[in-house]
């Protein structure tokens, strides 16, 4: 693969191209240069524009007898105005793009950063125990789980690459690495992590850039599903992050309260600014709102509250090719860490609303009674297993 460096000059926010920037280049090659300043702006068409902040742009160079497709570059912004950024351009051929599938396709890739092992008093209780009571007990426990999966989900769209969370940072278990307020952490969990389990690692592992994603939803900002953000940012400053309205007023607004409930604000990116969403009037299964992150419909937001104010989970409807069945897929995030306390109706143990969680609980089996639907869950051992295998969930009461 050719990487082109092309000098961008930016005019009021606005990327310009000169009327006369074709050049020459010998018959097939694969790299094409563009000379960029304050002449012609590009039309502003769905697959041929340019401009601040975009990413995985679709559109076609025609040049000599060959045409090549643009399918990804990364953007590097160095200074809003009148300063010099870099722009990657890669050229590829469509059959050559591992990193994207087909046109059409949507796929999922699960990534797990590490592990963590938890009270499993933490894990789950019955919703009926009242809050202060739960977390007495989890921090009463003496016992740990197996090592669960700190998991992240890679979702493959025509329209780019998204991640469903960070996962954890290989900076974790540092000294000094969570908020001094967060006195219990020790107690609650232990991680295990290397640096190549860091999401950025493990995206370079695949040939993936944090500037080749399209964006990242974030459940909820807990360290072990934010802790990579930190690092995403710092290769992607403009990378959009997806958070919902009423978990950024409940956490974001309020680092000291997300400091004690598990976030880890001081290692979120400078003057972080993520684009807080609301969710739409348009109805999903049994949820009356939901949010489309994509075009198509293809990967949608919900509401799953309970486990801390304002999470999300996401339902992607993905295929195995042209031609191929849909499939439905269900990522709950922290709405459940496994299907058997899905079964049970079973909440985590520490949570900010143990009966919303459990609401929550009964509309995720709703969904699934009304919809052959692949629940995946972050930190289920057999989520692996599930999702190569396209276990569709079956709620106990249908058995």
């Amino acid at each position: 693969m050719t990487l082109s460096t092309v000098n961008l000059t930016i005019d009021d926010g606005t990327i310009h191209l000169p009327a006369d920037n074709r050049q020459s280049r010998p018959a097939g090659a694969i790299s094409y240069a563009v000379s960029v300043d304050r002449g012609h702006q590009f039309p502003r068409r769905r697959n041929f524009c340019l401009f601040l902040g975009s990413r995985n742009l679709q559109f076609r160079l025609s040049t000599d007898s060959r045409t090549v497709e643009l399918r990804e570059f990364s953007l590097k912004l160095k200074s809003f105005i009148d300063q010099t950024i870099r722009l990657f351009l890669r050229l590829n051929p469509i059959h050559n793009m591992p990193s994207h599938p087909n046109a059409g396709d949507v796929k999922l890739t699960f990534l797990t950063t590490g592990t963590v092992r938890i009270r499993p008093s933490m894990r789950s209780q019955p919703a009926s125990k009242f809050g202060l009571v739960r977390r007495i007990r989890s921090l009463l426990d003496r016992e740990w789980t197996e090592p669960l999966p700190v998991g992240v989900f890679l979702i493959h769209h025509p329209e780019g690459l998204f991640l469903m969370d960070t996962g954890q940072s290989p900076c974790c278990n540092d000294a000094g690495y969570f908020p001094k307020l967060a006195i219990f952490n020790g107690f609650l969990s232990q991680f295990t992590i290397e640096h190549h389990d860091g999401i950025l690692e493990q995206l370079h592992k695949l040939g993936i850039k944090a500037t080749d994603l399209k964006g990242v939803i974030l459940t909820h900002l807990h360290n072990d599903h934010a802790g990579g953000l930190e690092d995403l940012v710092a290769e992607a400053p403009s990378l959009p992050i997806y958070v919902s309205r009423e978990h950024w007023k409940a956490f974001g607004e309020h680092p000291t309260f997300a400091s004690m409930e598990g976030a880890t604000p001081n290692h979120w990116p400078q003057d972080f600014s993520p684009m807080v969403f609301d969710l739409q009037d348009k109805p999903l299964g049994p949820w009356k709102q939901s949010y489309p992150v994509t075009e198509d419909g293809k990967i949608q937001i919900v509401d799953t509250s309970g486990h801390v104010p304002g999470h999300i989970s996401v339902v992607v409807y993905g295929n195995d090719g042209p031609g191929e069945t849909e499939v439905t897929y269900f990522l709950p995030g922290d709405a459940t860490y496994g299907l058997d306390l899905l079964d049970k109706e079973q909440p985590d143990g520490i949570n900010d609303d143990p009966m919303r969680a459990l609401e929550t609980l009964k509309t995720i089996k709703e969904f699934a009674k009304g919809t052959d639907v692949v629940i995946l869950p972050s930190h289920d051992v057999n989520t692996p297993r599930l999702l190569a295998e396209k276990v569709v969930y079956r709620p106990h009461d249908e058995l």
